[in-house]
């Protein structure tokens, strides 16, 4: 959006009044990769927040706006400004959406239809509803909507889903990963005719010519080192391993901030030779084609890529029963294991099982490579196929309610021979 005005510019708009003149209380000059200037961070005297002036390659600003973050509704300005040559106001929005609604306009001048697809939780508030009639707005949930802990479909939503939520009934279409996400928010605003389901697809690769021989004794992980991917149970859990199965290795790989905690973790409980932190690694997904396990212990997911790979490499899945994903993607017993979330003590018990029987390791990766191929590129491709094709032909309309029930729990008749509840 900012590169697109900062090239092109607002047109013919005829200029105003100038620009008030804030160079006295810059404090910051942000720089672009290439190291021009992006915008200029002003904090002027009594101001509640910091202004932005994004920049022309002339080192002239085109439009300044208040600072804020789309994460948070009360920051969101009410005035931005646009500005044309000579440092001259142009015109102003009186919000994001305005803003958003203007570039989808002065993209899409001449075409005749346009599909606007986004999976940002914290833009579609700022898109939804799309007035032009040649627009298809598309969304798709990408995450998990519910704050933590969430146990129950009815738990708290986090604020900005919130936003998406009460936004559901201006989008064309309302995408989510996992039929079990899309009727947990049916069951909170109705299941309407513009929700869907595309899951995540998945590359199935041919097996290596000569197949590698599978690893009894190695297990892994695929994963940010974050809190939602609550690795500290996999360092558990592992511990118990061990313990079955001497010599087991498990390893990890992926970097972020939780290092130094799994790092101390792993050294507390004596497990340095048997859990390797392997840090980033491009060709992680090689190690999947002779680990005889791939362990999930995420707090959440949206529908997760690590298992869809490890099954694709025929590795079996051994993963805890959360929202969203994993119960859809592993048969528990076929292709993997499907365990109680939060169950450490259970988790090491089906990786232990695993580790014990090459043989089931070889039935099941038959297995996942099997359920693999339903999750391939063309399945995923004709989904959304046959979500845009019935974007367009509701053609903009609001979205039906597809179904009604009631449930009558118990009846009573009064005294005077009515029906009461």
């Amino acid at each position: 959006l900012y590169d697109h005005y900062r090239e092109r510019g607002w047109g013919d708009e005829p200029p105003g009044e100038p620009l008030p003149d804030l160079s006295a209380h810059t404090i910051e000059e942000e720089l672009r990769a290439d190291g021009t200037v992006l915008r200029v961070v002003y904090r002027p005297p009594g101001a509640e927040r910091k202004v932005y002036d994004y920049l022309r390659a002339d080192g002239t600003p085109f439009l300044r706006v208040q600072a804020h973050q789309f994460s948070r509704k009360p920051s969101w300005p009410r005035r931005i400004l646009r500005v044309g040559p000579g440092a001259r106001i142009c015109g102003e929005f009186p919000s994001l959406r305005a803003l958003h609604h203007r570039w989808l306009h002065d993209l899409t001048p001449d075409d005749e239809r346009v599909f606007v697809f986004t999976d940002s939780r914290y833009v579609l508030p700022h898109l939804a509803p799309l007035r032009d009639r040649r627009m298809r707005l598309l969304y798709q949930v990408h995450n998990l909507h519910l704050k933590l802990p969430a146990r129950r479909w009815d738990g708290e939503i986090q604020d900005a889903y919130e936003r998406v939520l009460k936004r559901a009934g201006d989008v064309d279409a309302f995408v989510t990963l996992t039929a079990r996400q899309r009727d947990e928010i049916a069951l909170r605003r109705g299941r309407t005719s513009n929700m869907h389901v595309v899951a995540n697809p998945v590359t199935v690769p041919p097996a290596p010519e000569p197949a590698p021989a599978r690893d009894p004794l190695r297990a892994a992980v695929l994963a940010r080192l974050s809190p939602q991917k609550r690795l500290e149970h996999a360092v558990a859990a592992w511990e118990q391993v061990v313990a079955a199965v001497p010599g087991a290795r498990l390893d990890i790989y992926g970097e972020g901030k939780e290092r130094p905690l799994l790092e101390a973790a792993i050294a507390e409980r004596g497990l340095g030779d048997a859990i390797a932190l392997r840090g980033f690694d491009p060709g992680a997904r090689d190690a999947l084609w002779t680990s005889s396990a791939l362990l999930l212990t995420s707090l959440f997911e949206g529908y997760p890529l690590s298992t869809l790979e490890a099954m694709a490499r025929g590795c079996p899945v051994v993963t805890y029963d959360i929202r969203y994903g994993a119960r859809e993607q592993v048969t528990d017993g076929v292709d993997g294991f499907v365990v109680g979330d939060g169950d450490v003590d259970a988790l090491a018990a089906r990786v232990v099982e695993l580790l014990r029987s090459p043989e089931r390791v070889a039935r099941m990766s038959a297995a996942a490579r099997e359920t693999a191929r339903h999750h391939d590129s063309a399945d995923f491709l004709a989904r959304w196929a046959e979500v845009i094709a019935q974007a367009e032909r509701e053609g903009g309309r609001r979205p039906r309610v597809k179904a009604v029930r009631l449930a009558l729990d118990r009846c009573e008749v009064t005294g005077r021979g009515r029906l009461a509840r």
